[in-house]
């Protein structure tokens, strides 16, 4: 049996035969963290709509509304939840539905405790790793939004997710309602050369590794309009077809770097260029 902690699984079980359900449920309720009960399908469909158990045990043949329907409902509302069959007949129909539903586990009456037991455990056990994964991507996604540069991933072609900052600069809520208005980035990015008529997209893909590159661009609100500098950089990322692409902002390090370089050519007194501005100018016109 596989050892796996079920402290943390919530179980709803439905059967019709009052015997059978009390008998397994003090079974189960020694091991599982929440126990759900319910006499047939409906009551178990309204317990499931209202809980959202890990795991659904259910009886076939129930009054009011069978297991096999119950089942087929609750896979229309989540198509990955766990659902074990049990059943005493060996109905080819049952047996066929219960496949065609995509049940987890079809188990014969009377039930074997050690059986049913193995067969939550290994459900359990790929819950858990589930859980572990949403958690380390609920992290991430936090790093990623608390950040105060821009992030964004595109698969080459477009955009496939924005930070919140990001967001936020742009005036939108999610990337579908940036993707509402916009295209691509190419709608706010300032060209400073002309002749360069790259798409952002394209950029992207002829840029991947250690070198920088400095972008101008506005928010949706000054469009076209003190376009701030950004010090781009771009990664391919692993085991994908996709690309990490951080801005951070560097306007204020561009407005010193632009304002010393204007100090080191012109007189501060006169605001006339100096003579090694002169030699520099004379250069490239005799050139």
């Amino acid at each position: 049996m596989i050892d796996v902690d079920l402290s943390t699984i919530s179980v709803l079980y439905v059967e019709d035969e009052d015997a059978i359900r009390e008998s397994l449920s003090r079974f189960l309720k020694r091991r599982v963290g929440e126990l759900f009960e319910a006499r047939n399908g409906k009551e178990g469909l309204e317990l499931y709509l209202e809980h959202r158990p890990d795991i659904v045990i259910t009886d076939v043949q129930m009054p009011v509304m069978n297991g096999l329907m119950m089942a087929e409902k609750i896979r229309e509302d989540d198509e990955e939840k766990p659902i074990i069959i049990t059943t005493a007949f060996n109905d080819e129909e049952y047996f066929l539905k219960a496949i065609d539903i995509g049940v987890d586990k079809y188990i014969k009456k009377p039930i074997n405790n050690k059986i049913l037991l193995a067969s939550i455990s290994k459900i359990a056990q790929l819950i858990d790793a589930q859980r572990q994964i949403a958690e380390r991507n609920s992290f991430i996604q936090t790093i990623l939004d608390e950040s105060p540069n821009f992030i964004l991933i595109s698969n080459g072609e477009k955009m496939v997710y924005m930070n919140r900052s990001m967001l936020k600069f742009f005036g939108v809520k999610s990337l579908d309602e940036f993707h509402e208005h916009h295209e691509s980035l190419d709608d706010f990015i300032i060209r400073k050369d002309q002749a360069d008529k790259r798409k952002f997209c394209q950029i992207i893909r002829e840029s991947v590794g250690d070198q920088e590159h400095v972008i101008y661009m506005t928010d949706a609100k000054e469009l076209k309009v003190d376009a701030s500098s950004y010090m781009v950089k771009i990664r391919e990322m692993p085991d994908s077809s996709s690309y990490l692409v951080i801005f951070t902002d560097v306007t204020l390090l561009e407005n010193e770097r632009k304002k010393y370089q204007e100090l080191s050519v012109k007189d501060p007194l006169t605001d006339v260029f100096n003579r090694g501005k002169f030699n520099e100018m004379l250069e490239s016109e005799i050139e």
